[in-house]
């Protein structure tokens, strides 16, 4: 199973979302430990918060969606401070490393929002976390 922008997923009622409202966690979740891979392609808002500032209890829940190994892909643009993101990540159990993404490599990710970021005219950085749920 793959999830892909993993905010406010689930059944009956619960959210998955990595900011709540569920305070407990996506271990209480039907998603919890599902996902083979977990792919976050330039979120906004409290998921946003989740991955770029970074919140570790909104990783930590973003992690309890994924099985032990899981392949974990966040792009986002880049923000001025990414330096302590890895570390970041990888206390909340994700072996995360960073890498510059061209603008062609965006405009060719399969979405609507990828386009209009990379054809916006605007200079812009992004960059691409890639790694595996530490089991």
């Amino acid at each position: 199973m793959a999830i892909t922008n993993a905010a406010h997923i689930g059944s009956k009622g619960q959210s998955c979302s990595p900011a709540g409202p569920n305070p407990a966690g996506a271990g209480e979740c039907d998603l919890a430990a599902l996902a083979d891979r977990l792919t976050v392609l330039f979120p906004w808002g409290s998921l946003l918060d989740a991955v770029a500032l970074p919140e570790p209890a909104s990783l930590a829940r973003l992690r309890a969606l994924c099985k032990p190994g899981a392949e974990v892909r966040i792009v986002f643009e880049r923000a001025s401070r990414m330096e302590a993101l890895e570390s970041a990540y990888g206390e909340a159990g994700l072996a995360m490393r960073e890498r510059q993404m061209s603008i062609e490599e965006v405009r060719a990710l399969p979405t609507i929002w990828a386009k209009k970021l990379g054809y916006s005219g605007r200079p812009r950085q992004f960059c691409a976390f890639e790694g595996r749920v530490v089991p």
